[in-house]
């Protein structure tokens, strides 16, 4: 795929106002930052340009990395899978049809995180990701609000 530069240009902008989104969005949650997430720009514009475009450029999170990955490019079609623990946040709601949710008992999840992140990365996700992730379902009562759950083995 060729884009003109026009449309580079475009990209780069939706890639940077993503990135900030994100960013902002994750240090809000963080630390519980309610400031920060009062000036958050809602993901409504990249949902919206989804609908609109043929295609959107964004960058997913690597919590491996704690960075975000290179550029991705979405095609826009009939079906769109968004996944990801923060993908259930309520704001998406009126832009889903269905929302699935996966999940595993907490020895089940020890054993993923060390098989695909190793021991260092593993104390790293029991003492800081996994509570607050945690803390996310349990506030915005992901579970709850799924219409279907899998309780993955």
């Amino acid at each position: 795929i060729s884009f003109s530069n026009d449309a580079l240009k475009e990209l780069s902008i939706v890639e940077g106002a993503v990135t900030e989104i994100l960013n902002m969005t994750i240090d809000s949650f963080k630390n519980s930052d309610a400031e920060i997430a009062s000036h958050v720009e809602p993901l409504e514009e990249v949902i919206d340009n989804l609908k609109k475009a043929h295609v959107i450029s964004y960058k997913a999170y690597d919590c491996e990395t704690n960075s975000f990955d290179k550029n991705k490019f979405l095609m826009n079609k009939s079906i769109v899978i968004i996944e990801g623990a923060y993908s259930s946040h309520p704001y998406f709601e009126n832009y889903s049809d269905f929302k699935i949710f996966v999940k595993a008992d907490s020895e089940t999840q020890k054993e993923r995180i060390l098989k695909r992140n190793g021991e260092e990365l593993l104390t790293h996700f029991l003492n800081e990701w996994i509570p607050m992730e945690n803390r996310y379902f349990n506030e915005f009562k992901t579970e709850e609000n799924s219409d279907l759950i899998i309780r993955s083995v």
